[in-house]
């Protein structure tokens, strides 16, 4: 491999993390989408009716080639997460748009271990540290719909 091609931009990074939480595509179907297109930016610039037609669910397919891949239902998570992972100084503070996938891999790379400083010397999180992050934020999800769909009791006092 050449050192051009192990370099990941940041949107690279973003697609395949899009693509690994996108709702209703299993490991198996996104390892045969990415032997058909080639790379995650390609399946995302796919039109729905071209994904429709290697097999995916028209909810998949459209939400794929809209751009919109992570569920929605966990957006507040992220949420209530960025304010919990925040610094006090702006440069601690999650500086991209809620609703964003960016937003969310900032959240990611949080939970994984990344100081949340980049330039001047320091670096973005890493796929190591997303992928630690992603474990934590599955986990941590797990929990958060648990709870949502069926709340414990008040204890007693």
């Amino acid at each position: 491999m050449s050192a051009a091609a192990a370099v990941r931009t940041e949107e690279d990074t973003l697609h395949w993390l899009a693509l690994s939480l996108t709702a209703g595509l299993g490991p198996r179907k996104a390892r045969e989408l990415l032997t058909r297109y080639g790379s995650p930016n390609a399946i995302f610039r796919a039109s729905a009716s071209e994904l429709e037609s290697f097999g995916l669910h028209s909810g998949t397919a459209r939400n794929l080639a809209s751009g919109v891949a992570f569920e929605e239902a966990a957006a507040p998570l992220v949420e209530v997460l960025t304010r919990k992972l925040e610094g006090k100084t702006t440069k601690l503070k999650n500086p991209h748009p809620p609703d964003t996938l960016a937003r969310f891999a900032w959240v990611v790379g949080r939970l994984g271990g990344w100081d949340g400083y980049e330039g001047h010397g320091y670096k973005p999180a890493g796929p190591k540290t997303m992928a630690i992050g992603l474990q934590q934020f599955d986990a941590i999800r797990t929990g958060w719909e648990m709870q949502r769909d069926d709340p414990l009791p008040a204890a007693d006092v």
